[in-house]
């Protein structure tokens, strides 16, 4: 005799997916979520202001900073969230090194204008972070690297004994320490500091260094995801999604050697803006796809097994 489900041939298949999978599930879509509120701050902000900014960066110093600075930290804590093994994770963790230096580290202002219209002031002819912003901002790095200390130690400590698999987090490490002593030296050692953050070291300052770190890091995903060789357990994308992942990747790089030219401006184009837009959206579009191709995987290569913690271990 057909059962119940049976006499409905359109019902529903249950959802049989393990908490780590739907984690998983969740923390994707979350990375798009992220730009979407990054987006629709910044709308309303530019609504608020009658004007739009050269640049989503130069949002830190409006009404819009607490949404750009929190989802730019939270999407970091996602991207190493989504551990696992092989190269695609490796370039995550590299990313989200630097994700929470894009919040913390803004770009400087230049021009009258921009600094009549975000009611602050700099020295004439000179590209700059306002003073009142100094604190915050020399606090945020300090934060930042003494955690960066941490993270590494741990996650070092974790493939000592072995409870990681991989050789990813010595790339992470060494990416990490880099970042630790050019950052603490260009911000706190005397001979270097002069005009942090907007040392002349770097051309496109340190807050564009890192941007373009992070989805430099970051494009390289897509196109792992375009020509991978997918196991058994894995679901395969289907070609549009192959497509889509190649487009992505080549539609970024092409973004980010944009963004390069035209961020080492004193005073940025609305270009700036345009592509920093383009690249979030193609951020957040990558995670929607992936999402959808990867909704029904049941054995992630992101949630393995692993064995039980010894006592032996634990002393």
């Amino acid at each position: 005799m057909p059962t119940e489900d049976a006499k409905q041939p359109h019902a529903r298949r249950p959802d049989t997916a393990t908490t780590g999978h739907r984690t998983h599930r969740y923390l994707r879509l979350s990375l798009g979520v992220l730009v979407i509120a990054i987006l629709v701050s910044v709308g309303l902000e530019s609504l608020q202001l009658g004007a739009v900014l050269p640049s989503i960066s130069h949002y830190f110093y409006s009404a819009a900073q607490p949404v750009f600075v929190g989802a730019l930290v939270a999407a970091s804590l996602a991207l190493a969230a989504l551990s696992g093994r092989g190269l695609e994770t490796t370039l995550l963790d590299v990313a989200a090194v630097f994700a929470p230096l894009i919040a913390i580290v803004p770009t400087g202002i230049y021009g009258r204008s921009l600094q009549r219209e975000l009611g602050v002031a700099c020295p004439p002819r000179t590209m700059c972070v306002p003073d009142q912003y100094l604190d915050q901002v020399r606090n945020g790095v300090a934060t930042y690297l003494i955690v960066l200390v941490l993270v590494v130690a741990i996650g070092l400590l974790l493939r000592r004994r072995k409870r990681i698999s991989g050789r990813g987090i010595y790339v992470v490490a060494v990416v990490g320490a880099i970042t630790l002593v050019a950052l603490g030296a260009l911000a706190f050692v005397p001979i270097l500091n002069d005009g942090f953050p907007s040392n002349r070291l770097f051309p496109v300052g340190i807050h564009y260094t890192v941007t373009i770190a992070f989805f430099g890091a970051f494009a390289a995903v897509p196109i792992i995801n375009a020509f991978r060789v997918t196991t058994d357990a894995e679901s395969k994308p289907k070609l549009w999604q192959k497509l889509l992942y190649l487009a992505i990747a080549l539609a970024l790089i092409a973004d980010l050697i944009v963004l390069v030219f035209f961020a080492a401006s004193l005073e940025p184009a609305p270009v700036v803006f345009i592509c920093e837009a383009i690249a979030l959206a193609l951020f957040a579009a990558f995670w929607f796809v992936q999402t959808a191709q990867r909704w029904d995987e049941r054995d992630q290569e992101y949630v393995l097994p692993t064995p039980p913690l010894a006592w032996s271990e634990v002393r």
